[in-house]
């Protein structure tokens, strides 16, 4: 027998445009949503653990994400879980809900699985920003505080405020110092396949990036090796240096171009582990991507993403499955010894996972990943759902 034979995440993409009058893009400044999509997502999970090798009491805990509505992603409906979750939990900082088991307190039996299914619509987001009409923060607000504080990941240093002062300038308004700081981030990392080597070996932290700068040998120029999770959070990092609210947004979204449409599962494209034996889950199909968004007074969130060289703009293939970092998983996380807990190649930190996507369980022991992907036009029953916690906030 095997630790794990497979993680298998069916995901069931019905991409059918709402038939409804879409909104016309105005002169006046604010944010528009438009351009509405359905997503169909069928998620299955399975595992096959060893009885020789895990502790029935410590190594099958499983937290997954389900998504929510946020103010670009509508109409969440969980179409059926099963089997039913020993626990419900929304996380009390950023409002993520999550499903839990315990298949150690189930019948011993060769394999556990969970299948989640869910409907969902989401929107195209164009911000269109005068930075004349943008107010004051109130900096007593509990999100604005939430999201201006240095966290484990997001840690605000002296270094970090001397790149955000050089980033913003002399800049004041809160819209034009993040368009600052996002034309830095551009400059400051660059993209390098080994990128994800060094995420193994160091996380995601602002701190592990900026630990290792890399010289350019022909300018003599100091930049940083990363990919989006690494532009994602320098960019987060400098703008609360400034005292300009940002999070994360974790999202996948498909490429249609390696979607079988006649059902056939797609191909694994990779398998790595950490040295320290962290697992990785390679999806084929399917990208997983962090991009970050920032807060302006009267707008509200505007959506940015670094690596994808988009700005106050966000399109609409995408499924939004939490937003934050440093997300409490809880119920019964591991606080002070992890115990081998976390996500991809990442760990838990003080029962706390660095970014939440797809799923956090044991991955010092688990390493198996097996992902298929099937593009599937049929949706599901509109008027099938199960209620776990999809509150817009």
């Amino acid at each position: 027998m095997r630790i794990i034979s497979g993680v298998h995440i069916l995901f069931v993409l019905g991409l059918v445009l709402i038939a409804t009058v879409l909104p016309c893009f105005s002169a006046e400044p604010g944010i528009i949503y438009s351009n509405p999509q359905v997503y169909n997502v069928e998620y299955s999970f399975e595992m096959y653990p060893d009885p020789n090798k895990v502790d029935r009491d410590k190594d099958l805990k499983l937290w997954i994400p389900i998504p929510r509505e946020w103010d670009s992603q509508k109409a969440v409906k969980i179409v059926s879980v099963e089997p039913e979750p020993h626990g419900k939990y929304v996380d009390p900082e950023h409002g993520n809900p999550m499903l839990f088991w315990d298949f150690g307190k189930e019948p011993e039996k060769p394999s556990y699985n969970v299948n989640l299914k869910y409907r969902l619509e989401q929107y195209e987001v164009n911000a269109k920003i005068d930075p004349n009409r943008i107010g004051p923060y109130n900096k007593t607000n509990r999100d604005y505080m939430l999201y201006t504080r240095s966290t484990n990941t997001i840690s605000i240093t002296e270094k970090v405020r001397e790149l955000a002062r050089t980033a913003v300038g002399d800049e004041k308004n809160p819209y034009l110092q993040a368009k600052r700081i996002y034309k830095f981030v551009r400059k400051k990392i660059r993209r390098g396949g080994e990128a994800s080597g060094f995420r193994r070996l160091r996380g995601i932290s602002v701190k592990a990036l900026l630990e290792f700068p890399v010289t350019d040998q022909k300018t003599g120029e100091e930049y940083y090796k990363g990919m989006c999770a690494e532009s994602s959070m320098f960019f987060i990092a400098l703008c609360r240096a400034v005292g300009i609210p940002a999070r994360a947004v974790f999202v996948f979204y498909p490429d249609l171009r390696l979607l079988s449409q006649d059902a056939k599962a797609s191909k694994l494209i990779r398998k790595s582990l950490s040295p320290d034996g962290l697992s990785a889950d390679i999806i084929h199909g399917i990208f997983a991507h962090v991009r970050p968004e920032f807060y302006l007074p009267g707008y509200g969130w505007i959506p940015v993403d670094p690596y994808k060289r988009e700005f106050a703009y966000s399109n609409n293939n995408i499924v939004i499955v939490s937003k934050g970092i440093d997300i409490k998983i809880g119920p019964n996380a591991p606080q002070k010894e992890n115990e081998g807990y976390g996500i991809m190649w990442i760990g838990l930190n003080s029962g706390k996972a660095d970014c939440l996507w797809p799923d956090v369980r044991n991955i010092a022991k688990i390493h198996k990943a097996d992902v298929k992907i099937i593009y599937h036009p049929d949706p599901f029953p509109a008027e099938a759902s199960v209620e776990y916690g999809t509150q817009q906030r």
